[in-house]
C-alpha cells in the first residue's frame, strides 16, 4: 500500500460500498468496472473478433474458459492507480483518491481470487 502511495487514516476507507453524498457510488463503480466490467468487454469483444473473422479461437480453447482468464483482466492495477491520481485534485480531494486506490487493490485481490478459481473450476471440467 505504501509503495501505490495509499494513506490510510480510517478504517472506514476499506467500505468501499457504502454511499457518501461527496463521493456518491464511486468505489463501488471502480469496483464493478474491474470484477465484472472489464471480463465481460474481453469476452464481449473476442466474441465479436472470432464471428467477423478478425481472429481465431485457439485450437481447444472454451469460452468458459476464455472468460476465466478475462476475469484476471482486472488485476491490473498500475494504470488504475496512475489514472486515479490523474483524476484529482491532490490538494482537494485526497480522502477521494485514496479510497479510490483502495477500491482499486480490493478489486484487483478480488478479481484474482475469482479468476484463478474459475480457471481452476473450468479446467477440472474440461479435463474429465
Amino acid at each position: 500500500l505504501e509503495n501505490a502511495g495509499v494513506h490510510i487514516d480510517s478504517v472506514g476507507y476499506f467500505n468501499i460500498f457504502e454511499f457518501s453524498t461527496e463521493l456518491g457510488y464511486i468505489c463501488m463503480g471502480i469496483f464493478f468496472g474491474l470484477v465484472l466490467g472489464k471480463p465481460l468487454g474481453i469476452t464481449l469483444f473476442s466474441f465479436l473478433a472470432v464471428k467477423f473473422g478478425i481472429a481465431e479461437c485457439p485450437a481447444g480453447a472454451t469460452w468458459k474458459m476464455l472468460f476465466a482468464v478475462a476475469c484476471l483482466g482486472g488485476i491490473g492495477f498500475t494504470m488504475s492507480i496512475f489514472v486515479d491520481n490523474l483524476a484529482f485534485d491532490s490538494a482537494v480531494h485526497m480522502d477521494l483518491i485514496n479510497k479510490g486506490k483502495i477500491s482499486i487493490l480490493l478489486s484487483s485481490a478480488t478479481a484474482a481470487v475469482v479468476g484463478s478459481l474459475l480457471i481452476i473450476i473450468f479446467n477440472k471440467k474440461q479435463t474429465k
